[in-house]
């Protein structure tokens, strides 16, 4: 497996991303599920029969089913093909119900970031709920992984559409996703007019020292600025919060906006139940104009989801939830101040002009995409960033007895 791994390192280093007929090979994961441990209560061994399933993107494996034990040991090694560094790997150990042909039974699941990785260390992992906003009844399961990927295949890739998951279910309408989505951009506007009203407070002078320190700065920028020095300002805010945040990484997020999105009375059976009163012709037409109405409820929950995201992924962003992307963006930073400074603003403009009518022409399957939104949906949302944390694990029963002793 070492020569496996450093044949798979030299071939997915820096010096290997000329190679342009390799460009979508962006590297290599290898895992090994190793055991699990405290699965259910022993008086449920018998009935076990457990087994693991991991998604990396569309990719899917499973082991053998291991019956009768808590403690299951599978020992089993996968690889996958890794196409998107920013790409979640989800384990699920699932239990067969006995007497029950082809049911299963979760018993917990954990999402890994690739980026957020262990390599070549085993490392336990706490089992969390279907939602994996919780903790599981029970559970640990020991993985083993190990990552190798070429970082200027994977900064090119972060700048394309993300791959759609083709085991994704539709997404249906929620009343309590609708009122979660309603309250973010509620948040975001009062944001936005904060701002504003700061701004406004400048130019009516409420604040005598402040307006007349903008009022300068105004004057010298419009003077001396020039568009290359704009640049600069992003990566200095960047390391601000680099510096002045990073104590704050691991602050627990709120738990007011995790709320688990298939709690009961939050699907549409349950509001179509609540319209669902009278008489049957009463029944009838609520329901067809319940209908009626689904597509345009789901289009604005939607809406609404998508604003407040890209919301919390700008913030999350800055606030260096995925280091990869934050030095990514500071290197492009680095070389648009360098371009801007050096090459006229007009020339600059025709490229990007020429590159944007050209792309079709030059590439028949071409998918207009917008390059910034594109990296942006590689930063995580806060909803994303609960399920990705892991929990920690707690000592055994017997340790304790120990200690006490």
């Amino acid at each position: 497996e070492e020569t496996d791994l450093g044949r798979m390192a030299e071939e997915y280093s820096l010096l290997q991303a000329c190679k342009l007929k390799r460009l979508k090979d962006i590297g290599h994961l290898q895992v090994r599920v190793d055991h699990a441990e405290d699965l259910a209560s022993v008086e449920r061994a018998a009935s076990l029969k457990t087994f693991v399933v991991i998604e990396v993107g569309n990719q899917r494996v499973r082991t053998s089913t291991i019956p009768k034990s808590v403690c299951p040991v599978w020992n089993k090694s996968f690889s996958f093909k890794v196409t998107d560094v920013h790409e979640v790997m989800e384990v699920s150990v699932f239990n067969e119900l006995k007497g029950k042909t082809g049911r299963i039974e979760l018993l917990g699941k954990v999402l890994l970031p690739l980026l957020r990785l262990e390599s070549g260390v085993c490392v336990p992992y706490v089992l969390k709920d279907q939602t994996c906003l919780h903790k599981a009844s029970s559970g640990v399961l020991h993985l083993e992984t190990s990552l190798v990927y070429n970082p200027v295949r994977a900064c090119l890739r972060t700048i394309k559409p993300m791959e759609k998951n083709v085991m994704d279910r539709d997404e249906k309408f929620k009343r309590k996703v609708l009122m979660k989505n309603i309250h973010k951009v509620n948040k975001l506007a009062h944001s936005v007019s904060f701002v504003l009203s700061y701004i406004r407070s400048l130019w009516t002078w409420e604040n005598k020292p402040r307006s007349a320190a903008a009022f300068v700065l105004f004057i010298i920028a419009c003077i001396f600025g020039e568009i290359w020095m704009f640049f600069p300002l992003g990566i200095i805010v960047f390391l601000w919060f680099y510096v002045f945040h990073s104590s704050h990484h691991h602050r627990k997020l709120s738990t007011e906006s995790y709320d688990s999105d298939s709690s009961g009375g939050s699907d549409l059976s349950e509001m179509e139940q609540e319209m669902e009163e009278g008489t049957k012709e009463e029944k009838k037409s609520l329901r067809k104009k319940f209908r009626q109405l689904q597509s345009v409820l789901l289009l604005v929950q939607n809406v609404l989801g998508y604003v407040a995201d890209l919301e919390e992924r700008t913030r999350n962003l800055f606030h260096w939830k995925v280091p990869f992307l934050c030095w990514m963006a500071i290197s492009v930073l680095l070389g648009a101040t360098v371009l801007f400074y050096v090459v006229p603003l007009r020339y600059i403009i025709l490229a990007w002009g020429i590159n944007k009518f050209t792309k079709k022409l030059r590439n028949p399957n071409f998918i207009p995409n917008n390059e910034l939104l594109d990296f942006l949906s590689r930063s995580p949302t806060n909803n994303q960033l609960h399920q990705w944390a892991l929990l920690s694990l707690r000592p055994h029963p017997q340790h304790k007895k120990q200690k006490k002793i």
